[in-house]
């Protein structure tokens, strides 16, 4: 399962930018790197603006030029937006300022002439009009697809991100025109240009709106004659469509109609690239009374995201939470799970870790399920010391908000590694895909990425980067290891189906002490992680690729953490279950 952790301290406005550009994107409001490089650039415009009123046209000009370069290269936006155009709007005011010192000094070069004033005035009113579009664009309206009686979700055509880019373009063209006299011609046809994109997204998105509040009854309607039994409700942060798409695929295989209630642009793009089940983006909360029909029994959830309260509110309905994993780590216990009717959990071990952790729950809203997302994952062969090249799948967890869940191993995960390629091993590198939103985290899986990269042996299977976290499914990363080392992680309890050795790490904590925390690595080979390395790590992979001395206690543990199916196909456990609610 998923969970906040924080070795790094990367506090949560970091979490969520992507890249050093997205920091730079952030509004003036946040108290951040963002603020202050926005800042700087508007006293930079302001000192523009003196010098040219000043007189000195030159150093007005040099330093203008400078200030259009800089704005270049953080209003081009880098990767695709499915919300808001982060570029959209951005340094408004500089570039009104930065258009004001050209006016000024055309002014002083006498070199402004009809069209000058016709490109001043039109490409301000468009920089204006931006911080109308951008504020025009949160109100995204909903959206819907896969749904029949229903108009398919439109993707915007107009290239509405370039739209401040373009602009700074046009400055640019016009401070050429006033500097040297040129012809004010291309800056206004640039104007005139990204002026036509904006009010053709003006009138595209006040259509929008208003079809969106045209269409509630016929959207009813069409949900009505769908029919369908239950839901799925997912709100995430853009890049976490694994919490779904693990089980998307079982929730089709029940064989009865349901709906996908998505709340952010950035999962309706995202569903719609997982299923073609009908997926229907509801923005507000009073959005969602337009598609609670009589024929919608149970809504099934997969995180513990705030906006669930939303949907939990309706008391004609079944509120079972599936969650994206089970592990030890402190969301796995957490009270939020009182608010559904039913907690799906994979085993014993996840009902007796809400009492351990003094979180009072009725056993009444438990029932087992087991995992059915590891029905493929094939059991050990044979005894880990007959394998002549191991082949260990390392799967680190990441970091995310607290420091209390400082879980990953990544940072000596390179050492790690560089231990199993000493000893001969094939290694499958597939960290948590959160790893690559902290600069050190990433910064490790880099270097990991490297080694394996350099590894000459002729006989070399390793696994990572494309192929290890993105061709194959967790579950093939299973298949194609015969030991792993993980963290704090729900892949440690998936793991442990397939009777193979595992080691989990012991961050900034005794042996001890992290059994007493995290019970299940009690079967697993503990590496102490120090601030200055790894405690017994020769000895430890001894255990884990050689001797395997846990081997009978683990295989006895399974059954406490994932359920037991008996002579039935594993998965059964869920289908039963979920049939009773749908």
């Amino acid at each position: 399962m998923t969970s906040p952790e924080s070795g790094t301290g990367v506090d949560r406005s970091k979490r969520e930018a992507q890249s050093l550009t997205d920091l730079l994107f952030l509004s003036r409001g946040d108290i951040g790197p963002g603020g202050v490089f926005a800042v700087l650039l508007a006293v930079a415009s302001m000192v523009v603006v003196l010098v040219a009123l000043a007189g000195q046209t030159r150093i007005a000009a040099v330093l203008l030029a400078v200030l259009l370069v800089v704005l270049g290269l953080f209003t081009v936006p880098l990767g695709n937006a499915t919300g808001v155009h982060p570029t959209l709007g951005m340094h408004s005011d500089t570039r009104l300022l930065a258009l004001i010192s050209v006016g000024i000094i055309g002014l002083h070069q006498a070199s402004i002439d009809g069209f000058g004033w016709l490109t001043l005035v039109l490409l301000a009113g468009v920089i204006i009009g931006e911080t109308a579009l951008r504020r025009l664009h949160t109100y995204t309206v909903n959206a819907v697809a896969n749904l029949p009686g229903q108009p398919q979700h439109r993707v915007d055509r107009l290239p509405t991100q370039l739209m401040s880019a373009v602009s700074v373009l046009a400055i640019a063209l016009a401070a050429a025109s006033a500097v040297f006299g040129f012809t004010w011609l291309p800056a206004l046809v640039v104007t005139l240009v990204v002026g036509t994109v904006a009010i053709l997204d003006l009138f595209g998105r006040i259509n929008r709106l208003r079809f969106d509040r045209r269409n509630r009854k016929r959207l009813t309607k069409a949900v009505q004659a769908y029919a369908p039994t239950f839901a799925v409700h997912w709100r995430a942060d853009p890049g976490t469509d694994y919490q779904i798409s693990m089980w998307l695929p079982f929730l089709q295989r029940l064989g009865k109609p349901f709906i996908v209630i998505v709340r952010t642009p950035e999962n309706f793009a995202e569903a719609l690239a997982l299923t073609d089940v009908p997926v229907l983006l509801r923005r507000n909360m009073v959005d969602l009374d337009d598609i609670v029909v009589p024929s919608l029994k149970t809504v099934f959830y997969v995180n513990n995201a705030t906006a669930n309260s939303q949907m939990v509110r309706y008391p004609g309905l079944r509120h079972i939470m599936l969650n994206h994993g089970d592990s030890d780590k402190a969301p796995s216990y957490n009270p939020v799970s009182r608010m559904y009717d039913k907690n799906f959990v994979a085993g014993q071990a996840a009902i007796d870790r809400f009492t351990s952790h003094g979180v009072e729950i009725s056993p009444s809203q438990f029932a087992i399920v087991g995992r059915p997302q590891i029905e493929d994952v094939a059991k050990a062969s044979g005894p880990i010391g007959e394998v002549s090249r191991p082949r260990v799948l390392y799967a680190p967890t990441w970091a995310g908000f607290t420091a209390d869940a400082a879980y990953s191993s990544l940072a000596v995960g390179p050492l790690l590694v560089k231990a199993l390629l000493d000893r001969g091993c094939d290694v499958v590198f597939r960290p948590h895909p959160y790893a690559y939103r902290s600069p050190a985290l990433t910064a490790a899986c880099t270097e990991i990425a490297a080694l394996l990269h350099a590894d000459a042996s002729p006989e070399a299977k390793h696994a990572y980067g494309e192929q290890a976290e993105k061709l194959w499914s967790l579950s093939e990363c299973f298949n194609n290891s015969d030991a792993m080392i993980s963290d704090v992680s729900g892949v440690v309890a998936d793991y442990l189906y397939s009777n193979k050795p595992l080691a989990m790490c012991a961050v900034h904590a005794s042996a001890a002490d992290f059994v007493t925390e995290f019970p299940l690595a009690e079967v697993a080979y503990l590496l102490e992680v120090t601030k200055t390395g790894i405690t017994d790590l020769d000895a430890t992979l001894d255990q884990l690729l050689k001797s395997d001395p846990l081997a009978e206690p683990r295989h006895k543990l399974r059954t406490y953490y994932l359920g037991d199916p008996g002579d039935r196909p594993y998965a059964d456990l869920f289908f039963d279950e979920a049939a009773k609610y749908v």
